[in-house]
């Protein structure tokens, strides 16, 4: 199945505007919470992988509830 990066931003006028990228099969993302860039790119070279409703995330430290449920949805422990 083919996998799509969807990223929300709000504009300060408070619109919201939705970009949905096809993600190419040699292409992975990650998410990571880092006070720099720097700190960002530290993280990225020692992941922990959760697997989750068939989904992957790859974290420095275990994902907040907010950024769990934003990435799965609310019912996302159902899965585990």
């Amino acid at each position: 199945m083919t996998q799509y990066l969807i990223k929300h931003t709000t504009h300060i006028t408070g619109e919201t505007f939705t970009d949905v990228t096809k993600i190419r099969d040699n292409e992975t993302y990650q998410v990571v919470e880092a006070e720099s860039k720097e700190e960002a790119e530290e993280m990225a070279k020692k992941p922990i992988i959760t697997e989750t409703n068939n989904s992957t995330v790859v974290s420095f430290e275990r994902p907040s509830e907010e950024t769990m449920e934003s990435l799965f949805g609310k019912d996302y422990k159902k899965g585990q």
